[in-house]
């Protein structure tokens, strides 16, 4: 599997402690010589860059991702823990979702490609620190601790939510 397992994520923790120091600044952002945009650029050009480190991608566009993530979906399936969270997003999902105009055929296709899109939302900005953990737990272990799975749930709902609404 082309998984990097010993890269370490640092984007989500470095934003956290970046913005942390603009509050605690008192927002006074020219003592520290950037503000929160610049925290937001920063942060997102080094997401981008540790998502593509782990698939071993030269850049978002990499096909190695592509394929990656399509190999790793049913690792990760295979841990019933993993499968049920995955479970629990598709079923919110169809709770936020109104199926009541679509056709048998848009529902059957939500539920046959809505794994690999869910999978693909936990690679976003805000869940990928948790989805990295998770696999690296999977793959090095073979199990994955439950409250990181929660954590898991929470944010990815949280996400899919933002943005379908």
């Amino acid at each position: 599997m082309n998984y990097n397992t010993s890269f370490k994520v640092k984007y989500y923790e470095c934003e956290q402690e970046l913005i942390e120091k603009i509050k605690i600044n008192n927002n006074n952002t020219h003592d520290l010589g950037y503000n929160a945009e610049d925290v937001c650029l920063i942060c997102d050009k080094l997401y981008q860059d540790e998502f593509c480190s782990v698939f071993y991608a030269d850049d978002i566009f990499d096909d190695k991702i592509d394929s990656g993530l399509q190999k790793m979906l049913p690792i990760m399936k295979a841990n019933r823990d993993f499968y049920n969270v995955l479970r629990s997003i598709k079923q919110s999902i169809c709770l936020a979702v109104d199926f009541i105009d679509g056709t048998e055929e848009d529902k059957f296709n939500f539920d046959i490609n809505s794994d690999y899109v869910i999978f693909s939302a936990m690679f976003s900005f805000p869940v990928f620190h948790v989805i990295h953990k998770c696999i690296c737990q999977q793959l090095l272990n073979e199990n994955i601790e439950a409250n990181l799975l929660e954590l898991l749930r929470e944010q990815t709902i949280k996400y899919v939510n933002r943005e379908t609404n």
